[in-house]
């Protein structure tokens, strides 16, 4: 191989771009391993910045400053949108919201193939649809509020207690509880407005209130002279010692209806006065009945006794 060697103006030419390519290779190290506090890089292999804000985060784009990452505190990270925050990344995971059906999102679904647990208030705005057969809420410690109308077109089964604080519609024709083995319990008060059918016997620990008509147990009551009988219940059974002229309690509810029974072997009195209003005055010996019923104060005659 022949030796080349350079000479005049060739010669200072490659001296000096030699010169020049080392004086730019150990300024660019430099600059890589120096800080460049224009660009807020404090060194090389990690890139750290200043915390920014919501309305300035510290990762962001040139045209739209208010818009992207910041540090909020320790172990979260911010995102801001138009100088909003709208969620956080922790070691918990997202805790924002999730944008579903509208701008380029539309027509686009949320599947959650496991459980999907919702801690806080989910708004439907525009219903919910279950494909499957059940609706479960498995936390018996909480409730299931809706504010507007649930329609049902299907059968409900009601394992535990149903509260119906803003009242119930049926709007169908029956309403039915087919576990003969359970009770509905009412604690308040019952209008049926319509007629209702009892087609078994019915049992009432209480009164039964049906507009004025009142329906009540039987009281045992020992009747005296000149103390007035005191009707509680809707037949009185009354037990006195000997002949006796009672008087009669006014009563309260128009069309309450009593039955006054005589079940001893001795004679009561009734006369046509004060709170009776009889045909005329009447004898019930034993077994003898007469059925009043309540208008205004006074107890009204509206059948004959039997004489039993």
């Amino acid at each position: 191989m022949r030796n080349f060697q350079l000479k005049g103006w060739l010669a200072v030419g490659v001296a000096l771009a030699a010169a020049v390519a080392l004086v730019l290779s150990v300024t660019l190290i430099n600059r890589v391993s120096t800080s460049v506090e224009a660009f807020g890089v404090t060194h090389y292999g990690a890139v750290h910045v200043d915390d920014g804000s919501v309305s300035e985060p510290s990762h962001g784009f040139t045209d739209d400053t208010d818009t992207g990452f910041y540090r909020v505190g320790s172990n979260d990270i911010g995102v801001a949108a138009g100088g909003s925050k709208v969620g956080d990344f922790t070691s918990a995971g997202w805790t924002g919201g999730v944008s579903v059906g509208s701008n380029d999102l539309a027509g686009r679904n949320i599947t959650a193939t496991g459980t999907a647990n919702v801690a806080g208030a989910s708004a439907l705005n525009g219903g919910l649809t279950m494909d499957t057969s059940a609706f479960s809420v498995a936390d018996t410690s909480g409730n299931t509020q809706i504010a507007g109308t649930l329609g049902v077109t299907g059968a409900t089964t009601l394992v535990g207690a149903l509260a119906g604080n803003g009242g119930i519609t049926v709007d169908s024709t029956a309403f039915v509880v087919a576990d003969t083995s359970g009770n509905t319990n009412i604690n308040g008060t019952l209008i049926v407005t319509g007629a209702v059918t009892a087609n078994s016997t019915g049992s009432f620990a209480g009164d039964l209130t049906a507009s004025a008509f009142i329906i009540h147990a039987s009281q045992l009551f020992t009747p005296t002279d000149g103390s007035p009988i005191t009707p509680t219940q809707s037949l009185v059974i009354l037990a006195p010692a000997g002949e006796v002229t009672p008087t009669i309690a006014a009563c309260v509810t128009n069309g309450t209806q009593l039955v006054l029974y005589n079940q001893e072997a001795q004679s009561i009195n009734l006369a046509d006065d004060g709170n009776f209003i009889l045909t005329g005055a009447l004898v019930l010996t034993q077994y003898d009945t007469v059925p009043l019923v309540c208008v205004a104060t006074k107890w009204v005659q509206v059948g004959p006794v039997s004489a039993n």
